[in-house]
């Protein structure tokens, strides 16, 4: 198999279905796993990304991710997820005082 072209982006910058880790599960074949979900963790200091496979990895906002680019299926998929992701990604405010 062929090796994709690695890129690297800041984890901010790498979203669902427009990015994928070449890795490997179970010590099988390497493979693009798209990522599907991204969320901050409880704290906000760091984005939680969840893998096709469901397996999960994080990384601080500015950290420096390998990825693999790859073509959402379709225009209205894409358009769909990222307005899910954008709602998602906001980050939340508290007024002083206020629990998180």
């Amino acid at each position: 198999m062929t090796e994709p072209t690695i890129v690297h982006k800041r984890a901010i910058d790498v979203t669902p279905y427009r990015h994928a880790l070449w890795c490997t599960v179970g010590g099988g074949e390497p493979f693009a796993n798209t990522i599907v979900y991204r969320k901050w963790d409880e704290g906000g200091s760091a984005i939680v990304f969840m893998l096709d496979s469901h397996n999960f990895c994080a990384a601080r906002p500015d950290e420096l991710m390998g990825v693999v680019e790859i073509q959402p299926v379709s225009a209205a998929f894409a358009a769909t997820w990222d307005e899910r992701d954008a709602a998602r990604m906001r980050r939340p405010t508290f007024d002083e005082g206020e629990a998180y």
